[in-house]
């Protein structure tokens, strides 16, 4: 749960750097137009040496979302393994039948959807409790497959999935 902290405090400082490379990258290809058109039209290898930097601190904040949503995920895991942990959707605490499918779906959570053009629409409050803690998640519903839900963890700052969760649980208890 420390990490998870850490992160959280972290997110608005990643958002920013992220940000501040996107500008530089602007200003830098903009450079490069003018170079390039200024003189014989070629570029040379020297001229992209001040993007090795950007480049890797992106990637590095790239990695650094990425460990944001394993690390959730796993304190996630770790609370569900625990044959005494709650899971309560919208306020209402899952029955032991209902709380055992959504414990196999969430340990089969994927990074992405592989189907694009659907976006997220209603919204559940799905909260995990355990001896460890507790982690609250947003679950949205896919606007195209009625079994997928998008999960955001809304202790991170920023407006990314932590991971699309594949389940006819949360649908069934909320009609």
């Amino acid at each position: 749960m420390f990490l998870i902290k850490v992160l959280s405090a972290l997110c608005p400082l990643i958002v920013l750097l992220m940000l501040g490379i996107f500008v530089y990258l602007f200003l830098f290809i903009a450079k490069l137009t003018y170079i390039k058109s200024r003189n014989t039209g070629k570029f040379y290898i020297a001229e992209l040496k001040p993007l090795i930097p950007v480049l890797a601190v992106f990637v590095i904040t790239l990695l650094i979302f990425k460990l944001m949503s394993i690390t959730v995920l796993s304190q996630a895991n770790k609370i569900l393994k625990n044959n005494k942990s709650e899971i309560i959707i919208n306020g209402e605490h899952l029955n032991d039948a209902d709380k055992s499918i959504l414990t196999k779906d969430f340990f089969l959570i994927e990074s992405s959807k592989y189907r694009s053009g659907s976006q997220p629409t209603l919204e559940f409050e799905l909260s995990i409790k355990g001896a460890e803690g507790e982690l609250r998640f947003s679950a949205k519903a896919d606007s195209r497959e009625s079994d997928l839900y998008w999960l955001y963890y809304p202790e991170y700052k920023f407006k990314s999935t932590v991971g699309f969760l594949r389940t006819t649980v949360i649908n069934r208890n909320q009609q």
